[in-house]
């Protein structure tokens, strides 16, 4: 095992609502956001202004109906409901591909990887019972939230550790900067 096997970050905790003066890196992508935020025992998590200020469609004055997935580094990307026709299509045609004994298996895991969820006019997202049991399995009530690309991506704090470290890793390689430097 060498040494580039054996990088940890550690995060600490933000106060929520703050701006992340610690986030250096923000000021070099106007469309970039990261901040750790509250989920509310209600299930609805505020996003921070700086992060809506960032995303077309969180700048409004009224609700807007949103998709959720859930992918497979169990991040929750959030979108326009508009792609919910992307999809539902490639989930009809996965179905019609497979044989009527697959197929409930499969509407399942859709079933669980696939949320309409809203947004506020005060900024808040509301989110159903299977996304707050996600954001909070590992009994925290903190989540990562960030915004690129005009989407908004949810992560519990033990999903963004694995991600963020994995990343840094990528990083670090991509720079040429050796582990322990």
């Amino acid at each position: 095992m060498g040494d580039r096997d054996n990088i940890f970050i550690q995060y600490r905790s933000v106060q929520p609502g703050r701006t992340p003066e610690w986030n250096v890196v923000a000021d070099l992508e106007p469309t970039v956001w990261l901040e750790a935020v509250d989920l509310a025992s209600d299930g609805r998590l505020s996003l921070p202004a700086p992060l809506r200020r960032r995303v077309e469609w969180c700048a409004t004055k009224k609700a807007v109906h949103l998709l959720a997935t859930i992918g497979s580094s169990g991040e929750i990307a959030v979108e326009p409901m508009s792609r919910w026709d992307d999809a539902r299509a490639a989930i009809t045609s996965l179905l019609e591909a497979r044989p009527i004994a697959e197929r409930q298996a499969l509407l399942l895991g859709a079933m669980a990887s696939h949320f309409r969820i809203s947004l506020q006019p005060d900024g808040r997202l509301r989110l159903p019972t299977p996304l707050i049991h996600h954001l909070a399995r590992h009994g925290k009530a903190q989540v990562w939230v960030a915004a690129y690309a005009n989407q908004v991506t949810l992560w519990s704090e033990a999903d963004w550790s694995a991600f963020a470290t994995a990343k840094a890793v990528e990083y670090r390689e991509a720079v040429g900067i050796a582990a322990g430097d």
